[in-house]
């Protein structure tokens, strides 16, 4: 259990990660707020996904984080079980992008949008609140395939950076053993050596 060479960047990765993950909630929560009578089931059900999988964004990325940049941290950072939990959000990150995908689809076939009109130059008519219902909408999902694709590319380099620290950890012990098994070879080939073992002793003249 320790912290793996991670390049620098991924920290900026990180944080795109936590902003979109932000702008995907906050576009879903509005667009929740929104919600027409006849489309509650489907929104909040896909509202909830999306908010299960902020959070688990947030407490997967914040915690990698502080691990990383603080002395005792590396004792408990456990790799396999952010790659594990990784995969899991991006999962659910690609859940949320199709689930919404899918609810636009079937917004879009509505009426009012077809034909705003005179409708949605008036805030309190139909047209206007299906404009804003539906612009929501899109953005979240837009959103939620973003973070998707910065969590899969998250994923992708932090298995690649382990697995490289392992093979350079493996490199590290055969070359020590090299070492070892040199010197051995080295101390038992030498006149010293052979005496000390029969228990002789050089002829002094």
């Amino acid at each position: 259990m320790s912290v793996p060479s991670l390049p620098g960047w991924l920290v900026y990765l990180r944080i795109a990660i936590l902003l979109v993950t932000a702008g995907a909630v906050g576009t879903t929560a509005y667009n929740a707020s929104l919600h027409h009578e006849d489309w509650s089931f489907l929104v909040n059900d896909a509202a909830n996904i999306v908010y299960f999988s902020g959070a688990l964004t947030l407490a997967i990325v914040t915690t990698m984080l502080v691990m990383e940049h603080t002395s005792k941290g590396g004792r408990f950072y456990y790799r396999l079980g952010f790659v594990v939990l990784l995969g899991i959000n991006s999962v659910f990150w690609l859940d949320c992008w199709v689930w919404e995908a899918r609810l636009a689809d079937q917004v879009k076939k509505v009426e009012w949008l077809k034909d705003w009109g005179d409708r949605s130059s008036s805030r309190e008519g139909d047209g206007f609140f299906w404009k804003r219902f539906y612009v929501a909408l899109i953005a979240s999902t837009v959103m939620a395939a973003v973070d998707w694709l910065l969590i899969i590319t998250l994923l992708a380099v932090f298995v690649r950076a382990c697995l490289s620290d392992a093979l350079h950890g493996e490199e590290e012990d055969i070359e020590m053993h090299l070492r070892k098994a040199a010197d051995q070879d080295t101390n038992a080939s030498s006149p010293v050596r052979q005496l000390e073992e029969t228990g002789s002793h050089p002829e002094q003249t």
